[in-house]
């Protein structure tokens, strides 16, 4: 799924719609992308952390294109909710400090 932000942001054109059913029987139809995820991740050395920041990172892309459906996140402070279909594509390790690492 992505908001209204990222498709208003990156200019995507639907391809159809999709629908979309949660717990209860009512389905909704909403606009379908095509597009790929990338994972963007610092890289720091002790020494470049406080002269460089974050600004240097390695991206990891999705090898195919994936199907996505267009939801308002408004005000949940994410802009993308990734699925099994992608974070299954990889080994994604969450520490508790709330860093992570994701591979291919």
């Amino acid at each position: 799924m992505i908001s209204t932000k990222v498709v208003t942001t990156l200019s995507l054109t639907p391809i159809g719609k999709r629908p979309i059913q949660g717990v209860g029987p009512n389905v909704t139809y909403h606009n379908e992308y095509l597009f790929r995820v990338a994972f963007l991740f610092p890289v720091l050395s002790p020494h470049q952390i406080g002269v460089l920041g974050a600004r240097a990172v390695n991206a990891m892309y999705t090898s195919k294109p994936i199907h996505g459906a267009e939801l308002s996140f408004t005000g949940l402070g994410f802009d993308v909710l990734l699925g099994m279909d992608i974070i299954s594509t990889g080994s994604l390790k969450i520490e508790g400090n709330g860093t992570f690492s994701f591979s291919i």
